[in-house]
Protein backbone atom coordinates (compact mmCIF):
# COMPACT_ATOMS: atom_id res chain seq x y z
CA UNK A 1 0.00 0.00 0.00
CA UNK A 2 2.03 3.13 -1.50
CA UNK A 3 -0.55 5.33 1.32
CA UNK A 4 0.43 3.12 3.94
CA UNK A 5 4.37 3.70 3.00
CA UNK A 6 3.84 7.43 2.76
CA UNK A 7 2.78 7.77 6.24
CA UNK A 8 4.99 5.68 7.62
CA UNK A 9 7.60 7.76 5.78
CA UNK A 10 5.93 10.96 7.38
CA UNK A 11 6.64 9.53 10.52
CA UNK A 12 9.79 8.48 10.84
CA UNK A 13 10.54 12.14 9.22
CA UNK A 14 8.65 13.93 11.76
CA UNK A 15 10.52 11.72 14.60
CA UNK A 16 14.01 12.28 13.31
CA UNK A 17 13.21 15.81 13.03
Amino acid sequence: MPFLFAVMLFWLIHLFV
